[in-house]
């Protein structure tokens, strides 16, 4: 079974993405590059989506097993300053808002997939790409760029980081249901 999140993530979320991606498949060519960019941003947006549900479905779980005096005060604490409710899903905002699962997030799902090393790099590659679009500052800066490296403001490319965030998304559940038994000593979803 998935979390809500990840049950979200799968329908509503996916249907979403169809809908803009079939609309740039069939866009005139001079509009596909403005369309290819929406589409870089509601892929962005709907993977942070994404994980501030799973987030908050993981504090849930996590409150509904405290007495009812306590529920509040751990709902706030563990979304005080939490990282994606003001910036991208990227690769360390992850590690930060997850930290109190008591793992490091990215060593442990490298460990489940060696692969996911690559994927933290593509996730990565499209923030850099999503927010040089919403802020209009292309062409990429050399930091940025280094970051970006073999990627472009491509359907390709935006393919591409679909089938990865769609891939973090289920390693993501997969993590956080591990340490909510191993916290909690019950099966989250």
């Amino acid at each position: 079974m998935a979390s809500r999140a990840l049950q979200e993530w799968r329908t509503t979320q996916r249907a979403e993405l169809d809908r803009l991606e079939a609309a740039v498949r069939a866009s005139p060519r001079a509009l596909r590059p403005l369309l290819v960019d929406a589409y870089i941003l509601l892929l962005a947006g709907q993977f942070q989506l994404y994980c501030r549900r799973l987030h908050d479905e993981a504090v849930g779980i996590v409150a509904a097993h405290l007495r009812p005096a306590g529920t509040a005060v751990i709902l706030e604490e563990l979304g005080l300053n939490r990282r994606l409710d003001r910036g991208n899903a990227h690769a360390a905002a992850l590690s930060d808002d997850f930290r109190w699962l008591g793992s490091h997030l990215w060593t442990e799902l490298v460990g489940m997939d060696r692969r996911n090393g690559r994927r933290r790099t593509r996730l990565d590659q499209l923030n850099v790409w999503r927010n040089a679009i919403a802020h209009q500052a292309l062409p990429l800066r050399e930091a940025h760029a280094a970051t970006a490296a073999d990627t472009a403001r491509t359907l390709r490319c935006a393919r591409l980081w679909r089938d990865n965030c769609s891939t973090l998304a289920l390693q993501l559940d997969r993590f956080v249901k591990k340490r909510l038994n191993i916290m909690l000593r019950i099966r989250p979803w």
